[in-house]
Parts: structure tokens; sequence; C-alpha cells
């Protein structure tokens, strides 16, 4: 049961990114636009409303880019399921094989921070869904930025344990 459990985040996974190429893609021979989508996660306030306004006066097709940023962020809410998914199994095969009790502590963590990492990127598409329906609006523009950023450093430190555990190097005593 658990490897066809297995299969099916990597299939989920692998729908997502065909999802987001498709739709880079098409932009990009159609138009010639690279949707900002990390732009938009990074802006601050006045970056961000600026970005909004430039992105709803780019038409795309029958639409705007904004449609583009929608659809993006609406699929990026089954991209976040299924990463922090992934991330935790991968990190729980990497804990069985780790002979170092410090890099297994460390990768005992790693489950944690992508909890934390996908809560973080929940939060985000919810300020940026915020943002897309009052981006014509005068209301206030709600930033992302500390919620991608801090997202982005514990994807990049958990990337940079696995590389570590992978790498054979190990530090103090060994699990017996």
């Amino acid at each position: 049961m658990m490897k066809i459990l297995s299969y099916i985040y990597w299939l989920g996974f692998a729908v997502v990114l065909y999802c987001f190429s498709v739709q880079s893609y098409t932009l990009w021979t159609e138009y010639h636009i690279i949707l900002p989508i990390v732009r938009i996660e990074l802006s601050h306030a006045v970056e961000g409303r600026c970005l909004f306004a430039q992105l709803s006066a780019t038409p795309v097709g029958s639409h705007t880019m904004l449609d583009e940023v929608l659809y993006n962020t609406r699929v990026d809410c089954f991209f976040i399921i299924c990463y922090v998914i992934l991330l935790m199994r991968l990190t729980y095969g990497r804990m069985q094989k780790e002979p170092s009790l410090y890099l297994n502590m460390l990768l005992r963590i790693n489950i944690v921070l992508a909890v934390i990492a996908g809560l973080l990127d929940y939060v985000e598409n919810n300020l940026i869904f915020y943002n897309l329906a009052h981006a014509l609006t005068d209301k206030s523009y709600l930033s992302p930025h500390w919620y991608a950023l801090i997202k982005f450093i514990l994807l990049v430190w958990i990337l940079l344990v696995w590389l570590f555990s992978k790498s054979g190097v190990y530090p103090g005593k060994k699990r017996s």
C-alpha cells in the first residue's frame, strides 16, 4: 500500500510540474512572456502593487497575466501537498540509512521544517489570492515576501542537509 501511495505522490508531483511547464512554454512561445511568479512571491508591497498593475495590463489571448498568475497559484496549492509529502518521505528514507546521530537528528528536524515550509507556502498563496482579488482596487497589498523568503531558506536548508548526509561524511557518533 505504501508503495502505491509513493507512486501517487510522485505522479501528482510530475503532473504539477507538467502543468507549470505547459504554462511556461505556452506563455513563452505564443507571447514571449515569462511568468514572474518568484518575483511576485518575493515582492514587497510597493513592488508587488506595481507588478500586479503591470500584469493586469498585459494581455494574454482573451485574458491578462493576472489570470495566468491565478492559474499558477491554484496549481501551486496542489504542488504544496505533493512536495511536502515527498520531502517528508524522502527524508524519512534517508534517516533510515544515516549512521551519524547528528545528521539523523538534522534529518528528523527536516521533516518538521518541510511541514513549516508547506504552511508558509500556503500562507503565501493565500496572500497572492488576496492580492489578485484586490489588484485593481485601493485595498492594501499584502506582501508575501517574508513568508516566501523563509520558505526558500528552509527548503535550501533541507537540501543542504540531504546533500551532506549523502556525501558520506559522518561527524560524531555512529548509530549502533
